[in-house]
């Protein structure tokens, strides 16, 4: 109207897509539960390792600041290095690929319309995955999609993935890895959940492995609106990965 402002108003658009079903998920991931579970215990591995070498140094003092933060990033690191080192083999662009969404990278895993996109994360007590509360990770706990990263991911068609989480759990005297998770969550909700490795009663289970190889170069898929911003570090997550 003539001589009254008007505020403009940002838009945000996001798209949503029917979930992967939990019978789907199995058959989809199936082939890459090893190298998920290898690079979950191969960065515990690698944890205490550093405790030992601090250890026989003299040196434990060095960890004694770190918070469970800290231990969690590292962990987080590690494991996903460990898992793109496992899966490079199978890479395939119609298969799976590693990419860098949001600064962080995860493993898409296609079949025809079906795809899930896995990010490598510690669980909580409700099997829930350990985040901080940002604008990025709510987008990702509503299943929703920016049009930019779906055209970075270069999907046939339509096809919309599923955020998918690959978690551990610790056993509660967090001496060793005691489960690892495939879930799959909406809204703050667990949809489904199922157990690749360990028992939720057992004790910890510590299997050693040779160090990761050199990870392959990857796809990197950053949405327009962030290409500004400052990007941060890769492999962890917001302190909480």
């Amino acid at each position: 109207m003539p001589g009254v402002k008007t505020a403009a108003t940002l838009v945000r658009v996001t798209m949503t897509a029917p979930l992967l079903t939990e019978d789907e998920a199995r058959e989809l991931l199936h082939d890459v539960e090893r190298p998920f579970v290898a690079g979950h215990l191969h960065a515990w591995q690698q944890w205490e390792r550093l405790r030992a070498v601090c250890a026989e140094a003299g040196a434990e003092d060095l960890l004694v600041p770190l918070s469970a933060t800290t231990r969690a990033n590292f962990l987080n690191n590690h494991c996903v290095a460990h898992v793109v080192s496992e899966l490079e083999p199978m890479l395939d662009p119609l298969k799976v690929k590693v990419v860098d969404v949001h600064g962080f990278l995860c493993i898409l895993v296609m079949d025809g319309d079906r795809a899930a996109l896995v990010r490598f994360k510690l669980l909580g007590p409700d099997l829930l995955p350990r985040n901080v509360a940002t604008e990025q990770q709510r987008s990702v706990d509503r299943q929703e999609w920016d049009p930019d990263l779906l055209t970075g991911l270069d999907l046939p068609g339509t096809v919309r993935p599923t955020w998918v989480f690959c978690g551990y759990r610790l056993t509660d005297d967090e001496t060793a890895v005691a489960t690892i998770h495939l879930l799959c969550k909406q809204n703050g909700n667990l949809e489904w959940q199922y157990v690749i490795h360990g028992d939720a009663g057992a004790g910890g289970v510590v299997v050693n492995f040779p160090l990761p190889g050199t990870p392959p170069r990857t796809s990197r898929v950053v949405s327009k609106r962030k290409r500004a911003s400052k990007a941060p570090a890769v492999g962890g997550d917001e302190g909480t990965s």
